[in-house]
């Protein structure tokens, strides 16, 4: 089971990619690119880069586990989520 990325020219011209999920629900939207070869390069880029992409939370509220950490314990996700200083139940130690 995958998303999609879908590739669109915009109103002004430019290649843009929405990063969709199974259902359809539009997770991610790339900004403009001047041609379709720069646009498919950044999804080149954003599926090689997604896999194991770090969490930066820049909100101020606690950090809450990902919900695949009580189904998969010990997967790479919940790993890190560890080695970075975080709980099983959220907080930081």
């Amino acid at each position: 089971m995958t998303g999609t990325f879908e590739l669109l020219v915009n109103s002004r011209g430019y290649y843009e990619f929405r990063l969709l999920s199974l259902t359809g629900k539009v997770l991610a939207v790339s900004g403009p690119y001047p041609d379709r070869d720069s646009a498919v390069a950044a999804i080149a880029l954003a599926r090689e880069s997604a896999a194991m992409a770090r969490i930066n939370d820049q909100t101020a509220q606690p950090a809450t586990p990902p919900a695949c950490l009580a189904a998969r314990p010990g997967s790479p996700v919940s790993m890190v989520w560890m080695r970075r200083g975080h709980s099983a139940a959220g907080s930081t130690a």
